[in-house]
């Protein structure tokens, strides 16, 4: 979900509506879609094409789509096209239906292979939520919108290069990345609690959960 919601981002969503049942998560935005069969191909297909200078706010190895599928047959609707992708039953193969009638952004449906119990249901919401809290445009789970704007205010100090709030919260200190959650890192490794957001980029590893020494602007 969390790889959807910057996938549609990077696609200059400004709305993203999350639906999660026990059979089915469906995920709709208004961003640009696939307008054209190339960008099928190269965007859908095929795992690993590069970005260009500026084409993402947060996508740098356009392989995130892997775990959506992972999770159940997806069905993803966009622009004139249909594709179907259900790794139990076809693997990495996939079906592409075109000429449909245009639709805007795009709507992506996962049957799940494991229903959700409610109290996973719940779970879910709770930890997406976090990770989403202080994205750069609405997104709503189940019609309840869970994201919110930063108030500067509530910050010990803003920088040019993020909002830092240190506290004695033993828990940790909370990392966001242009908004999205990143992880929390040990109280004790850097002496204070709190929260960080970046205004800027962070270098993070393949898997996202963890920002690398080498970042410029870590």
């Amino acid at each position: 979900l969390l790889e959807a919601c910057m996938n549609s981002i990077d696609a200059d969503a400004t709305r993203i509506n999350i639906t999660i049942t026990n059979s089915h998560v469906t995920i709709v935005d208004d961003g640009r879609g696939i307008t054209k069969a190339k960008e099928v191909a190269d965007f859908f297909e095929t795992f690993g094409t590069e970005h260009q200078a500026g084409d993402s706010v947060y996508g740098q190895f356009r392989m995130g789509r892997g775990q959506i599928f992972s999770f159940g047959k997806n069905t993803w609707r966009t622009g004139e096209f249909q594709m179907v992708v259900d790794i139990k039953e076809m693997g990495l193969d996939y079906d592409l239906y075109n000429k449909l009638q245009v639709v805007n952004g795009c709507t992506i449906q996962i049957a799940l292979y494991e229903p959700l119990s409610q109290e996973y249901i719940h779970y879910y919401t709770r930890l997406i939520t976090k990770m989403v809290k202080y994205a750069p445009i609405p997104i709503f789970i189940n019609d309840v919108q869970v994201t919110k704007e930063i108030d500067s205010s509530k910050f010990n100090l803003t920088t040019d290069d993020a909002y830092i709030s240190v506290n004695d919260d033993k828990s940790g200190l909370e990392l966001y990345n242009l908004g999205v959650y990143v992880c929390t890192l040990p109280s004790h490794e850097f002496g204070t609690g709190g929260l960080i957001v970046s205004k800027k980029r962070l270098v993070v590893n393949f898997a996202r959960n963890q920002v690398l020494g080498t970042c410029p602007v870590w």
